[in-house]
């Protein structure tokens, strides 16, 4: 993976910079999910979307399930 790399060579900033990416984008598809009912993506195999039922409307907020920040315990 890229960003181990960079970790390694010490481009912090790319680190967070892919961090913050991949959160949004995660948060986007959730949110697609939480609307709709469904995600998407497409297959390597055959190239076509597929489609996958979720239900994440009835989980609610789940922020309290995280841990503090590690500031905060400093």
């Amino acid at each position: 993976m890229e960003a181990i790399q960079w970790w390694r060579e010490g481009k912090r900033a790319k680190v967070v910079e892919y961090c913050c990416y991949d959160v949004k984008a995660t948060r986007m598809v959730h949110e697609y999910g939480v609307r709709n009912g469904r995600v998407a993506y497409v297959s390597h195999k055959t190239m076509l979307p597929q489609f996958v039922k979720v239900d994440w409307a009835k989980i609610g907020p789940v922020g309290h399930l995280l841990p503090p920040p590690l500031a905060a315990a400093a």
